[in-house]
């Protein structure tokens, strides 16, 4: 008996290949590996997949920005345009219908590629979302403020308000500073989306934007609007 328990033991062990159940033991070890390396791939494939199409989106996302960017970009001179002729100007009565026809021929900003851009904000980094909302609330403030001029300025405004026509040339020579302060903010905002630009296309990963000389600008431009409202020492 004791030499059979040997026998026994000693083909076991010398054969590494034997079966349970009939099931050979190094052929489940196998299916095994190989189930696990078919989910390990799947998952791997998976992965990359949503890797690529995110990265993708992202890439779109941003050329949409860049897009937005230089829309704007090339709108800004005739704004600028616009405010420079009124500012520098000493209007009268005779030079009025030449400001009066390029504001009628005047269209505010293009906004509508913001609208595509918001509806992309969480494609986007932290820095470069906070710059564009930031970005079109001031590009929507200039469009107020030139629709509103546009307004004043139209053929059916002043021709059905006589006594206000009249008056147009001096209103439009006290708000020459605002004219002024308006270039002045154009052209900042304008450099700043040069500089957006050129930080998107370098591929910088951190989008940086110094928003002071707009703040300071914008907030010269409310000042100076402030004055013209604010009755003068000689009228009190």
């Amino acid at each position: 008996m004791i030499e059979l328990g040997f026998t026994f033991s000693s083909f076991y062990l010398q054969n590494s290949t034997a079966t349970v159940s009939g099931f050979n033991v190094s052929d489940i070890v196998t299916v095994l590996v190989a189930v696990v390396s078919s989910l390990g791939a799947v998952t791997l494939s998976a992965f990359l997949t949503d890797f690529l199409r995110d990265r993708r989106v992202r890439n779109r996302t941003k050329s949409l920005v860049v897009a937005c960017l230089d829309s704007v970009y090339t709108q800004m001179p005739e704004i600028e345009a616009y405010y420079r002729s009124l500012s520098r100007s000493v209007w009268v009565s005779e030079t009025l219908p030449g400001i009066i026809n390029i504001s009628k021929n005047l269209s505010p900003i293009d906004l509508s590629l913001f609208d595509k851009v918001r509806e992309n904000l969480l494609m986007l980094s932290v820095e470069l979302a906070n710059a564009m909302v930031s970005f079109e609330l001031y590009i929507r403030r200039i469009n107020r403020e030139t629709k509103g001029w546009i307004e004043i300025l139209s053929p059916d405004y002043t021709a059905g308000r006589p006594f206000q026509r009249d008056m147009l040339p001096e209103f439009l020579n006290r708000n020459s500073k605002v004219f002024q302060k308006e270039v002045e903010l154009i052209e900042t905002l304008t450099a700043l989306a040069a500089n957006l630009k050129g930080q998107l296309f370098r591929g910088q990963k951190k989008i940086t934007v110094d928003w002071e000389p707009v703040i300071k600008k914008s907030q010269e431009t409310l000042d100076a609007a402030a004055e013209v409202m604010s009755p003068s020492p000689t009228n009190t």
